[in-house]
């Protein structure tokens, strides 16, 4: 599966694909609307390249279970994580779409903040 995933395509009958917001060494995130209840969401697959790598598949689902065990309002939630064939059997994880600036942006336009 190569390139950025089509506006509209459906993951596991849930998630329909809106847009991507950003991609890095080991997956890209797409903003996805769930079929059912209209939730706007983030979803962050793993590169499916790397799905057949048995140590990142085990990174990701780490990552997957660690704002769950952290428990925190200060932890993007996770709704859902699962594998996909609309994805090429790469593994996604589901969670609440936040608002706001990402770090390195607030970083660029205001510098360093204080701790």
């Amino acid at each position: 599966m190569g390139g950025d995933l089509p506006s509209g395509l459906v993951i596991s009958g849930r998630y329909r694909v809106d847009k991507i917001i950003g991609r890095g060494g080991m997956g890209a995130v797409y903003a996805v609307r769930h079929v059912n209840t209209g939730e706007l969401c983030a979803l962050k697959m793993l590169l499916p390249a790397l799905a057949a790598n048995p140590a990142a598949v085990e990174r990701f689902r780490t990552e997957a279970r660690a704002p769950v065990a952290i428990g925190s309002e200060h932890v993007v939630r996770v709704i859902d994580a699962d594998v996909s064939p609309e994805l090429g059997d790469a593994p996604y994880i589901v969670m609440e779409l936040l608002k706001g600036r990402d770090l390195g942006s607030e970083l660029k336009n205001r510098g360093a903040l204080p701790a």
